[in-house]
């Protein structure tokens, strides 16, 4: 699958030998993407939000990391290949089965949203919620960061407020982030 950011089994190995394998153990195959929810997509899709002003935020930090190249969040909201409002929308208008989660909510789960996420799989949970964002972020540094949302939200509203709730707000309040 190739992505702005690259061949996704490039970075994280053969996807359909994962698929393979966990469907010989009868566990549903799932996929990490940050692609566009298409005409042809199918199957169930667990939707994982992030707050787009912290989306944003990580995005323009990310992009300076890894591609070395330093940008604006003035310059991330107004990005031409990367619109998260789109995205979002894609999403939430995608008429497959669908579960819509906020990622603030996944950072302290508890067992409602796991039984959900089983539930949505159809497996069943076999045990707590163990790994927190920290330790993700040990795992896998420049993959998971510590996702503190509140703090980049702050950090965008300060920069860039209205002009990324002009260009975002719609999609923003249908997930139910408010300014």
């Amino acid at each position: 699958m190739e992505s702005y950011f690259g061949r996704v089994s490039d970075r994280f190995g053969d996807w359909k030998a994962y698929s393979a394998s966990a469907a010989a153990r009868g566990l549903p195959a799932v996929e990490k993407t940050h692609e566009f929810a298409k005409a042809d997509t199918q199957g169930p899709s667990l939707v994982i939000v992030r707050d787009g002003r912290a989306a944003y935020d990580s995005f323009s930090q990310f992009r300076e990391k890894l591609a070395g190249q330093p940008l604006a969040l003035e310059q991330a909201v107004a990005h031409r290949h990367w619109n998260w409002s789109k995205h979002v929308l894609g999403w939430l208008d995608y008429n497959g089965p669908k579960l819509v989660l906020q990622f603030e909510d996944l950072r302290k789960p508890d067992d409602q949203i796991l039984d959900q996420i089983g539930a949505f799989l159809g497996v069943s949970r076999t045990g707590d919620f163990t790994a927190t964002v920290e330790q993700m972020h040990g795992l896998r540094p420049k993959l998971a960061s510590h996702g503190n949302t509140t703090l980049r939200a702050a950090n965008m509203e300060a920069v860039v407020g209205d002009d990324f709730w002009e260009r975002h707000g719609e999609a923003m309040r249908r997930m139910g982030y408010e300014r």
